[in-house]
Parts: C-alpha cells; sequence; structure tokens
C-alpha cells in the first residue's frame, strides 16, 4: 500500500530497537503468520544495541521486560544467541562514546556474526555517545543515513 516491497524488509532501531531489530532479523518463527517467506528480512541495522543479557552482557542491572531472573529468558531474548550461517547481513552502529557495553557487545556481534559466515559491516559513530548515536539514525547528511542507504542498496 506505501510503495515498499514485502520481499526485501530490513529491520532497524537504536538502544532498546537495537535489540529487537537483530532479534527479529535472527529469528524467522514470526514470518510464516505473516505470510512472509523465512529470508524475508534482508538486512538489519541497529544502532547502541543490547545483543547479550545475563551472565557476562555487562549489564549492571537486568531489564525489567524480561521478567523474573531465568537464564533461559536471557538466552532466548539476546539476539548474539540466535546467529547462524542464514543471518541475514547486518550493518551495526554504535558511537565512541556509547555506554561501554554496548560498545563491547556491538563489537563481540560483529564477531560472532563474521565467524558464522555472514556479511557484516561496522559504523563507529565519532565522538557520538548513546543519544548522539539516537540523532545520527536521523541526520540526512549525518554519519549514518547516507551509509545505511548505500549499504541497503547493495544488499
Amino acid at each position: 500500500d506505501h510503495g515498499g516491497d514485502p520481499a526485501r524488509l530490513f529491520a532497524g532501531g537504536h538502544s532498546a530497537g537495537g535489540h529487537y531489530a537483530p532479534l527479529l532479523a535472527l529469528t524467522s518463527d514470526w514470518l510464516a503468520s505473516r505470510g512472509l517467506p523465512g529470508d524475508a528480512v534482508k538486512g538489519c541495522l541497529p544502532i547502541s544495541g543490547v545483543y547479550q543479557f545475563g551472565e557476562g552482557s555487562g549489564l549492571t542491572m537486568r531489564p525489567r521486560f524480561l521478567g523474573p531472573e531465568d537464564a533461559d529468558i536471557d538466552r532466548l531474548a539476546s539476539p548474539m544467541n540466535h546467529v547462524s550461517a542464514n543471518a541475514p547481513p547486518f550493518l551495526i552502529a554504535y558511537g565512541t562514546e556509547d555506554f561501554p557495553h554496548l560498545r563491547e557487545q556491538g563489537e563481540r556481534m560483529v564477531e560472532a556474526l563474521s565467524a558464522a559466515g555472514g556479511a557484516t559491516e561496522k559504523v563507529v559513530l565519532e565522538g557520538r555517545d548513546h543519544f548522539g548515536a539516537s540523532l545520527a539514525g536521523g541526520e540526512p547528511d549525518g554519519p549514518w543515513v547516507p551509509r545505511a542507504i548505500d549499504w541497503m542498496k547493495k544488499v
């Protein structure tokens, strides 16, 4: 209805959206119920995302939305645990001044996707903190938008 191609979906977001977009891109159980092919998500563009919960995540506290402490929930909610050889391409971004655990998780996610054979690129947003990274996602001439547009055209 809006001119989009349902066979070429891209998922992206910042912070919490940077967690949900990879989870959406790396799991496929939701696609069939919407009449979409298993490979409908052609790429993922998280900015300052959380890719792992639980032990070793670097988070100082467990997010309330995960509910009661449960290692299985943490595992299922962690995009890092859904990485496989058939992952769509990723363009992972974070700011140089972002929260340390988000920079570290971003690096580990790039490594995990690359190790699985996935096409992965990284955008390090120079001088941007968590909120500046969010703003970069909407700056037409900024450090992220032109790169993201070019990347999506190539995927």
